[in-house]
């Protein structure tokens, strides 16, 4: 077991995003097993994209430039899963509370990731929360454009039984 820290740059230079995890454990076949992962990714807007977990597990792909050089292909995260967006600056050290600008995502079912299709998902229940507004909803999906560095489609559903969804600040310009 040893640390992971892994960061990938685009043919420009520029850092697209960073992976940590506290430990990861090889399993063979490009796997890994990784205890507290966290992946940022910088967007072209200055926004970063956070996400963290208890658990995870990696696939990557070797490239053929060393063993320095791989690419990640896809994998799992779970236990308590947050996705959060926000300004670079809205960022702390300690990023287990919301801060102000952010928008976070957190999920009671594992996430599953995969760069080939360039899709995220998880089959279950997703609070969302911002300082304009939040829901409760179920069955995540993401597409990103990796080009645009974007997200080109979600969905998220309503929850069996109905769901709430609130509106902070209507009125006030803030929407």
């Amino acid at each position: 077991d040893i640390p992971l820290e892994y960061e990938a740059r685009d043919p420009a230079g520029r850092l697209e995003y960073v992976l940590v995890a506290r430990r990861a454990q090889p399993e063979g076949q490009g796997r890994y097993h990784l205890d507290h992962p966290k992946a940022t990714y910088y967007l072209r807007n200055g926004e970063l994209v956070v996400v963290t977990a208890e658990a995870g597990a990696l696939r990557v792909d070797q490239l053929n430039n060393g063993p320095q050089k791989m690419r990640v292909a896809g994998g799992s995260l779970s236990g308590a899963v947050q996705l959060t967006v926000g300004p670079a600056n809205t960022f702390l050290d300690n990023d287990d509370t919301r801060q102000p600008g952010q928008i976070r995502a957190s999920f009671t079912k594992p996430i599953e990731f995969n760069y080939e299709d360039r899709t995220i998902e998880s089959l279950g229940s997703v609070q969302v929360a911002s300082d304009q507004i939040s829901f409760d909803g179920a069955n995540l999906l993401l597409t990103l454009n990796m080009d645009q560095k974007r997200i080109e489609f979600m969905r998220i559903e309503p929850q069996q039984g109905g769901g709430r969804i609130v509106l902070k600040k209507v009125g006030q310009g803030e929407l």
